[in-house]
């Protein structure tokens, strides 16, 4: 086995907050029923894994663009924090997202928020390469089974789809949501 690449060891001096280090995966599509007698629209599921301990954070879009995407992001960026490393496959959408999040950085004072925060670095996969996505491809799958076993056949509610994204996250997380900030040596 190879070894696991920098970004996803910790040091034992190292403290990372979670999600710090995150890879970034898409599932779908899951249809949802808008109103009464209404077509059925498609949803899909963006899965934020946390590098070190495959903690999970899901999130629904509600297409496969980079509008989409940013605004999940920005949802995940208000309720975990701003990560300092995203990691993830080549998909157009996860591409423009970075292009359009840099090009926003750009445009700020660099000096007065430079203490502050800074610039999420971004890595991609190589192309037609799901391999090296190991870790959050196998929280893909989990989450996959989880929603299959959970979700009844037919169609749901957008708020029902999204409610049990955030029921599977609580079941694939292995600790309670509160102790997500823990220290580089927990063994769990």
């Amino acid at each position: 086995m190879a070894p696991l690449p920098n970004f996803r060891v910790v040091d034992g001096e190292q403290r990372l907050e979670a999600f710090d280090r995150c890879g970034i995966d898409a599932a779908g599509p899951y249809f949802v029923k808008i109103g009464r007698g209404q077509a059925q629209h498609k949803r899909w599921l963006l899965l934020f894994t946390r590098l070190q301990y495959h903690c999970v954070h899901l999130e629904m879009l509600s297409s496969m663009d980079t509008d989409s995407f940013l605004m999940a992001f920005e949802r995940f960026i208000a309720r975990r924090i701003k990560p300092s490393l995203c990691v993830s496959d080549n998909g157009l959408n996860f591409r423009g997202g970075e292009k359009e999040l840099r090009m926003i950085w750009e445009k700020f004072d660099q000096d007065k928020i430079r203490d502050k925060h800074s610039s999420i670095e971004w890595k991609f996969n190589p192309p037609s390469s799901p391999h090296t996505g190991g870790s959050w491809e196998a929280m893909i799958k989990c989450a996959k089974r989880a929603i299959n076993a959970i979700l009844p056949q037919g169609t749901l509610s957008d708020e029902e789809l999204c409610t049990a994204f955030t029921m599977i996250s609580m079941i694939l997380n292995p600790l309670h949501q509160d102790t997500f900030y823990m220290d580089p040596l927990f063994v769990h």
